[in-house]
């Protein structure tokens, strides 16, 4: 390498031009990224101190650090170019902090991306928005999955990899895998519906249409627990809860439940008594409602058999007291006809005997 003879103080200096221009670039490169986040940090704390929103704030945390390894490996990349004769050793270092950068500003990129999906759910929330609350996690995983493999592909791409054939290799191994698990993805895909389209919230009161009743304690990616009456927890894959017919017994503009109570009483009975009768005695029961659009009811529903049926509605506080209002209105009511006197039937059949004349059914006279 060709030199240069500099005196300072009367010696002699050999100095090599191309040394001295890596050097510059070497150390300049660390003092601007030095200089960078202490200027972004004291921008920072100015910026926060006028302005009330965090997005400037939160804007300026992330970038700090990508922008300030990106100034430190561009000086010491042209600082080893002009140093390394070596073509191969000098594509490895670029290849290496190519790797890095795309690490950093991935890294960076993906949480701001958080950050606004985040921000986007918990603004102005309304039906119609395209990212709610119960629906972040899925846009939340689609985002990761996005990245990560926009990353991969640069990553392969820096290091001189042909990214078609990789893509190509996990295509089949992922056609593979899906085969030998339609049960697990399928079950992950309703995951996904369920999760964005929001059917039933953790603890809400769930009715299936295979006769599965309980209150929903976690609601997973792959399926959905549900603590039933008697205190068992029941793990439902989320296919079928994607395909069940449910009734949400929470749902509704109010987390009341109807409750309907068929009661027979005898014939000849006055059903304006009667009718008195159930509505006072429902409203003597802990955890009935009686307020205005949720009193006790009670209609007059056919005449039956041995009958006349009635249908008494009581409205009770939570779908999980539903059978202990039940049996407390059952009781109630038995014991508020009894005191007044009033009948409860119940189917009865007569057997009629008569005697038959010797050979009319065509038997033989035993005489």
């Amino acid at each position: 390498m060709p030199t240069e003879t500099v005196t300072v103080g009367g010696i002699d200096l050999l100095i090599d031009p191309q040394l001295t221009e890596a050097a510059v670039w070497a150390v300049g490169g660390l003092l601007l990224s030095a200089a960078s986040l202490v200027l972004v940090r004291r921008l920072l704390a100015g910026v926060a101190q006028r302005t009330d929103s965090e997005v400037d704030d939160v804007l300026l945390i992330q970038l700090r650090v990508p922008v300030a390894v990106a100034i430190a490996f561009y000086g010491l990349r042209e600082a080893l170019t002009l140093t390394i004769s070596s073509a191969s050793t000098i594509a490895l270092l670029q290849s290496i902090s190519e790797t890095v950068l795309i690490f950093v500003w991935g890294r960076a990129l993906l949480r701001l991306g958080s950050y606004t999906l985040n921000r986007a759910a918990h603004a102005n929330e309304g039906v119609g928005k395209l990212v709610q609350p119960q629906s972040l996690p899925v846009f939340d995983f689609v985002l990761q999955i996005a990245s990560y493999v926009v990353l991969g592909y640069l990553g392969l791409s820096a290091w001189g990899i042909d990214p078609t054939a990789v893509l190509a290799s996990l295509g089949i191994a992922g056609l593979a895998i899906g085969l030998a698990a339609q049960q697990s993805l399928g079950d992950l895909f309703a995951g996904v519906i369920i999760i964005a389209d929001n059917p039933y919230r953790i603890g809400d009161y769930l009715t299936l249409s295979t006769g599965l009743r309980g209150k929903v304690v976690r609601i997973g990616i792959r399926s959905t627990r549900m603590l039933t009456p008697q205190q068992v927890e029941v793990v439902v894959p989320n296919s079928v809860m994607a395909s069940a017919t449910i009734v949400n017994e929470s749902g509704g503009p109010r987390p009341r439940q109807r409750i309907d109570i068929d009661v027979g009483v005898a014939y000849g009975s006055v059903l304006e008594d009667v009718k008195a009768i159930l509505i006072e005695a429902a409203r003597s029961v802990p955890g009935v409602v009686d307020e205005e659009g949720s009193r006790p009811q009670v209609r007059f529903v056919r005449f039956g058999a041995s009958s006349l049926d009635l249908r008494l509605l009581v409205w009770g506080d939570v779908p999980a007291a539903r059978d202990d209002v039940i049996d407390a209105v059952n009781m109630a009511v038995y014991n508020a006809l009894n005191a007044n006197g009033i009948e409860i039937p119940f189917p009865q059949q007569d057997l009629h005997l008569r005697t038959v004349a010797p050979g009319v059914l065509g038997g033989r006279d035993p005489a």
